[in-house]
Parts: structure tokens; sequence; C-alpha cells
């Protein structure tokens, strides 16, 4: 009894000692509680508790003890039935005690080892502190290399962007070429030994740059029969002029005779070659497409020939609402000058893979027999894309100023058109509009003005391209434009 009586004493005083054990006085300075310090002071608890129980039954068997005695000495039992009942309540109890022992040795193997695994926390505790540290002092120029690295990337990307812009544009510029050149690559083989054959006739001393000037002038009009003629007539009566000089020529040299009858012998294969010339170049062009609507291929660059005139190079847009349409009119960037004299408008200029300007007598040669259709698409400064689309167009000749005629709106833009349908076109040097200012000259591009515009698509980018819309009373702020025509379906071919 005084054994286990001990046993108990010295667990208390264990745990005791556990209790007075400072597990505060390790943490770290900055103030961070750790996870493992509290399940440490759990376990004290736990022991604590533990201990009170055990002096809780330590009391409980004393005063068992103290009341067999008691019973003992007022019902005067036999000595040996005390002894055999206290021996067995001392087994009983020194093998409680001895339970009690094994499981406080066990606690204290507990704590020792929690110990030992708190000194390795707070080990590995500085280690991660110091390599916060580190790191901390490193983020800042990482941060900056990184930065370094985002902006070169952001660079590199939008180059590449350009270069792939460029390179699509470039593409499609030359597969639209080859489709037009590939065409016409044949018939230019057959010219070719023609024109050859012409060069060696013009390289005659007295006749070669006559008939130079006159063949320019003749393509520049087309090669009109009437030129012909007249060039022949032309012709005859300077065969005539040399023959009646022939007697005063007796008096030149030899050689001067020779050449000037080898010249007249010339005239009538010279003649010849140039109707043949004509004849060829005409079908040439009655060959090529009237506009984008007979051309059969994708969109891109085409050489067409409306009517009467000059064969045109067009942009062909061949995707929109089943395609087949004619591009007169594009801005995007800014990057042609609008504020052109009207002879510049009547021919057209720009780039047709860019911005552009058909031209006021290519749009009349297009339109001529009141049988087109006019798409307008405009996008503002905000993204938002506009439409505005008329069933009947068309421009009529210089003569009439070029006058706009539209009809039959729809679309989602506003019917911005109608307040200057039926005006002449207006350029910086010809005031054609009926306001008292000069519509062109202040808004600094040519267009069909009135007093002055509902819509204008040729003024100074960014600042003058507008279009009204009627529905809301605003001025659309317009970054993108560009007008085609396509013939109607109900026309004749």
């Amino acid at each position: 009894m005084m054994t286990y009586t001990k046993s108990l004493n010295k667990m208390a005083r264990d745990v005791k000692l556990l209790r007075t054990v400072d597990y505060e006085a390790e943490v770290p300075k900055d103030g961070k509680k750790y996870r493992h310090q509290r399940v440490l002071r759990q376990q004290v608890a736990e022991l604590e508790r533990e201990s009170r129980d055990l002096r809780t039954g330590q009391s409980r068997l004393e005063k068992e003890m103290r009341k067999l005695e008691k019973r003992g000495r007022s019902e005067h039992p036999s000595n040996e039935v005390i002894d055999e009942r206290l021996a067995e309540r001392v087994v009983r109890l020194e093998e409680a005690g001895r339970s009690t022992l094994k499981q406080m040795f066990n606690v204290t193997s507990q704590v020792s080892e929690l110990n030992r695994l708190h000194m390795s926390m707070l080990q590995l505790l500085e280690s991660v502190e110091s390599l916060e540290n580190k790191m901390d002092k490193n983020i800042p120029e990482l941060q900056r290399e990184i930065s370094k690295l985002e902006f070169n990337m952001a660079q590199t990307s939008s180059t590449l962007s350009i270069i792939k812009q460029e390179q699509t544009s470039h593409r499609s510029t030359l597969k639209s070429l080859e489709s037009t050149v590939s065409g016409m690559g044949e018939r230019v083989d057959i010219d070719h030994g023609h024109i050859t054959s012409l060069q060696a006739q013009f390289l005659n001393a007295t006749l070669r740059n006559w008939c130079r000037n006159e063949t320019v002038e003749i393509r520049r009009e087309n090669v009109q029969d009437s030129r012909i003629a007249a060039l022949e007539e032309r012709l005859e009566t300077h065969i005539e002029e040399e023959e009646d000089m022939l007697p005063a020529t007796t008096a030149f040299p030899e050689s001067v005779r020779e050449e000037t009858l080898f010249n007249r012998s010339t005239l009538p294969e010279l003649i010849y070659s140039l109707r043949e010339l004509q004849q060829e170049y005409v079908n040439l062009v009655h060959q090529l497409p009237r506009d984008c609507g007979s051309v059969d291929g994708k969109s891109g660059i085409y050489a067409i020939a409306p009517g009467e005139g000059a064969p045109l190079l067009v942009s062909c847009d061949m995707t929109t609402a089943e395609g087949g349409w004619t591009v007169v009119q594009r801005r995007i960037d800014g990057s042609q000058d609008f504020n052109r004299v009207w002879k510049e408008y009547a021919e057209g200029f720009g780039d047709p893979s860019g911005e552009l300007w058909l031209g006021n007598e290519a749009l009349h040669r297009l339109t001529s027999d009141n049988c087109s259709s006019l798409r307008v698409e405009i996008a503002d400064i905000y993204g938002k894309k506009w439409l505005a689309e008329y069933e009947g167009f068309y421009i009529s000749d210089a003569a009439d100023g070029y006058r706009i005629h539209v009809s039959g709106y729809s679309g989602n833009a506003s019917d911005a058109l109608d307040y200057q349908n039926n005006m002449q076109f207006s350029a910086v040097d010809s005031d054609r509009d009926i306001s008292n200012t000069h519509c062109a000259q202040n808004y600094k591009g040519g267009w069909w003005f009135s007093h002055c515009q509902h819509a204008n698509l040729n003024g100074r980018y960014n600042l003058g391209l507008t279009w009204f819309d009627g529905t809301r009373n605003e001025w659309i702020a317009v970054a993108f434009s560009e007008m085609k025509v396509r013939r109607r379906k109900n026309c004749p071919t």
C-alpha cells in the first residue's frame, strides 16, 4: 500500500513539473502560434485529469480501508478472514497501481517524444523563416525581370501581328494579280511577236518619232477606227508629198534616196500592223469581265472593263451577301488624302487593296444603265457596325456633274443619302452644292453636297467622316467605310 501511494505521489510531481514547463517561451517574437504547442497543452491537461482521477481513487481506497478496519473492530471477525480480505484488496490495489504506473510511464515517454518533436519543429521553422527572408529579398528583382519579359513578349507579339497582316495582304494581292495575269499570259505571248516587229519598223529614222506619237495617241483613245482612218489619210498625204519631192531628190546622195524609197515601201506594212494591234487590243479588252459580278473566283483584285473605256483594276468582294460586289470607295486608316481636285475624283485614286476612290467616271460606266444597287458598310469609333443599302443607284455623266441617284433604302444606318439625292459632285476646285458656303472646301473632301451634308465618307479622316442617324437624331462618327456596287439580278446582262 505504501509503494502504491509513493508511485501516485511521484506521478503527481511529474504532472506538476510538466505544468510548469513554459511552452510559450520558445515561440518566435513575431507572435506566430503553432499547432503542436496547442497539442502539448491538451495532452498535459489530459495527464492532469488522469492524475486527479488517480488521487480520487486513492482517497476512495483509503476510505474503504478505514471502513474495513472499523467494521473489523466492530464485528470482531477472525484475524484470518480479515487478513484474506486485506490481502485480496492489496493484490487488487497493487495490480491497479502497476497498471497506473505503466500508463504513467507511457505518458512520460510520449511527453519526452513530444518535446523532441517540438525542438525539431522549431529548427524547421527557423530554416523556413530563413528561406522566406531570402525569397523576400529576391522577389522585387524577379518581379522586375518578369515585367521586362512581359513587355518584350507584348512588343514581339505586336510586331508579329503586324507582319502577319502585311503578309496576308501581300498574299491576297499576289494571288489576285496571278489570277488576272494568268488569263492574259497566252495573249501577251502572242502579242509579243507583233510588238517586236513593230519596234523594228519604228527604228526608221525619218518616221520613228512620228509613228510612236501617233501610236500612243491611238492607244490613249482606245484605238478607234476613226483614228486609224485619219492616220491612213495622213500617211497617204505624206506619200504623195514624197512623190512630189522625188524630182528634187535627184540632187541628194544615193543613200538618202534609197532610205526614202525604203520608208515608202514599209508604210503599208506599218498600217497593217497597227490595224492588227488594234484588233488584238480590242479582243483582249472584250474578254475581261464587265464587273465583279462576272468574275469567277475568290475575293481579291481583278481587271474589269465596264462599257467603253480603258480597263479598271478593282477590288472584288465575293463573299458578302452572295458576292459580286465592286468596291468603289474605302476608308480604313487615313493613309490616302481625299482632299483632291475635280479631275482626280473623276479619274480615281488610291490602292484597290487599301483606301481608294474608284473614280466618278468609273462609277458612271458601272451604273449608267440604272441597273445597279449600292451597299454602304460603316463602323463607328466604338466598333459598332452599320449598314445602308439602296436598291437603285446610278451616277450621271461628267456633263451632268456626276449627279447621284439613290432609291429603295434598307438597313440600320438611316437613309442619310436621301438628303443629298440628285446632287452634283463637288470638289475643292468645283463648288456645285446649293449651300452659301463651299462645302467641299470646308469638309476637306469631294462629295455630293447639298446644305452641306447628312453623310460624308470622303472628309478628313478622324474628323470629317460622318453619317447622320435620323432615327436617333445623332451623328455617327465613322472609323471605317466601304461603298460597293452590284448589278441587280432582274437586269439584263
